[in-house]
């Protein structure tokens, strides 16, 4: 145990001397764990440090001689390899060693950004609007919020009807509040008539069923 420790320090006095006095060190079920600014970017196992990476930061620390390491648990599960143990010509390094740290740092956080925006563009994440409906929308060309935006609800409607996909008409006031960032239910009377009333029109002008007028205040008037 006090091997164990003072190679943690050796290695936390590193990581300081190439980053800074916030670097932490937390002990995981297997070796220990390297964190900085809330990532953990390596991880020090069998008196080895593996550095985190993915893509070309990956090919380039195998071009310099990092091994790829899989959990063993994991290696059946053909799982692709996240972490690689650095060489001594890295890690003996500390030019060389914080380049590759900073770099894999960075792109953790790049992920992170990419992460966020992309629950931003996610349609399941407006309101009223569910997996159901994201799936539904995806088959027919409109993946992201910005899309659908861009579509509006009337033409999404359309999109939808026109993929025979069996829907009514609550699939229209879902998307419609859900475009002005609303519960459903919030909709007022006359915006549900001056929209009904652009969607009949819409529905009319691409040769399709207009909507029972009794379908304005109800969903299961809307069946053939």
């Amino acid at each position: 145990m006090q091997f164990l420790k003072s190679c943690t320090d050796k290695v936390r006095q590193l990581m300081t001397s190439i980053l800074d006095d916030s670097v932490i060190i937390k002990p995981l079920f297997i070796g220990s764990g390297i964190f900085y600014d809330g990532f953990m970017f390596a991880i020090y196992i069998n008196n080895a440090f593996h550095l985190k990476a993915t893509g070309k930061l990956a090919e380039k620390l195998i071009e310099n001689g990092a091994i790829p390491w899989v959990y063993a648990i994991r290696k059946e599960r053909d799982t692709e390899p996240t972490y690689y143990r650095l060489p001594d010509i890295i890690y003996n390094d500390p030019i060389f060693l914080q380049k590759f740290v900073l770099l894999s740092i960075n792109q953790m956080k790049a992920q992170k950004l990419l992460d966020e925006l992309k629950q931003l563009s996610s349609i399941r994440k407006l309101p009223n609007l569910s997996v159901k409906h994201e799936r539904a929308l995806e088959k027919i060309g409109i993946p992201t919020v910005q899309k659908l935006k861009a579509i509006g609800a009337i033409q999404a409607f359309i999109l939808l009807k026109k993929s025979g996909r069996d829907i009514n008409i609550s699939w229209f006031w879902a998307m419609l509040a859900a475009l002005e960032n609303k519960h459903v239910h919030v909709l007022t009377k006359e915006e549900r008539e001056n929209a009904f009333h652009k969607l009949n029109q819409a529905l009319k002008k691409a040769n399709m069923r207009a909507i029972r007028d009794a379908a304005l205040y109800d969903n299961r008037a809307d069946r053939p």
